[in-house]
């Protein structure tokens, strides 16, 4: 769980490295800051997806530990 939960992490701060570097650099091509903007938006959904199922994970183990005999 604790690996999960360290790569999920990872891809929220690479979304939001990439928007830093989308935002923090006017002179880039526009066609390269949309290219990150758009990777940086698939992660972020990737990561809300990924927090989902770890949220509902979590849960599980959490009422597994509650009530053992099921």
């Amino acid at each position: 769980m604790k690996r999960s939960t360290l790569f999920t992490f990872l891809y929220l701060a690479l979304g939001v490295c990439l928007t830093a570097i989308a935002l923090g650099y006017p002179n880039l091509p526009s066609g390269l800051q949309t290219s990150l903007l758009i990777n940086m938006e698939a992660i972020l959904q990737a990561f809300s997806g990924l927090l989902a199922v770890l949220i509902l994970a979590e849960i599980i183990v959490i009422t597994w530990q509650v009530n053992p005999e099921h």
